[in-house]
């Protein structure tokens, strides 16, 4: 049997059911917490227990109060806490994500997909635009840059700098080559003001002895990429 106490006047209800049970059964009823405890956020209350009273062997019933101290711990995480999370976070981040690019087959799918994006960016700065460009590959195939009519690299769409890519720079892609590169003999296909690609031709991503073949279609500029571990499609 338990009674659930109000906040108010709890000690005048304790001492007034102990006082009406002694006078029914003539025993004392010791008021003796038997247990204290705190809790977050917990204010003072008072919890009452009716248990069956040792001595005549009677069912006779008496009170005891328990009474649990007010909240005096700490929420929230330090400053210092936070701050040593964040570290060992850096430096999980240093040796897991170079250890991913580190992988041959991720290097060099990711190249080849970079390659055919960058074309596909050239083409629709020709066509969509109306500005020829010439996509031309730099010298022991350790990258490419997009030249306008005037002979200067262009600015890529996103603003961000000249549209070239270096590999020798790069260091995510550092080891890459582009290898056995053939546009009709040249080492280069131009975009004409309609997007028209010409000449198509192929060249192999290599890397650590792996390759991708990419090909480009003349004419309509498609691009297929070859030994992908995921299948490549050109939105063209």
């Amino acid at each position: 049997m338990s009674l659930e106490p109000r906040a108010s006047q709890k000690s005048v209800e304790f001492t007034t059911l102990a006082s009406e049970r002694k006078q029914e059964s003539g025993h004392s009823f010791p008021s003796r917490p038997i247990l204290r405890g705190e809790g977050p956020g917990l204010a003072p209350f008072a919890c009452f227990e009716a248990q069956e009273s040792p001595g005549d062997g009677r069912n006779t019933l008496f009170m005891r109060e328990l009474r649990v101290a007010p909240a005096r711990g700490r929420a929230g995480v330090s400053l210092l806490s936070m701050l040593l999370a964040l570290a060992c976070m850096a430096i999980v981040a240093g040796f897991a994500i170079p250890a991913f690019f580190g992988l041959h087959g991720v290097t060099l799918d990711n190249a080849a997909r970079l390659l055919a994006r960058d074309l596909r960016v050239a083409q629709n700065m020709a066509g969509f635009d109306g500005q020829p460009c010439t996509f031309e590959f730099l010298d022991e195939g350790r990258g490419w840059r997009v030249i306008g009519a005037d002979g200067n690299v262009l600015t890529r769409p996103d603003q961000k700098g000249p549209f070239e890519r270096d590999f020798t720079v790069d260091g995510v892609f550092e080891g890459v080559r582009l290898q056995h590169i053939d546009f009709d003999g040249h080492h280069w296909l131009r975009f004409d003001k309609a997007g028209r690609a010409l000449p198509g031709g192929t060249l192999q991503v290599t890397f650590d002895g792996e390759m991708r073949v990419l090909r480009v279609v003349a004419l309509s500029g498609r691009v297929i990429l070859n030994g992908l571990a995921e299948e490549y499609y050109d939105s063209h």
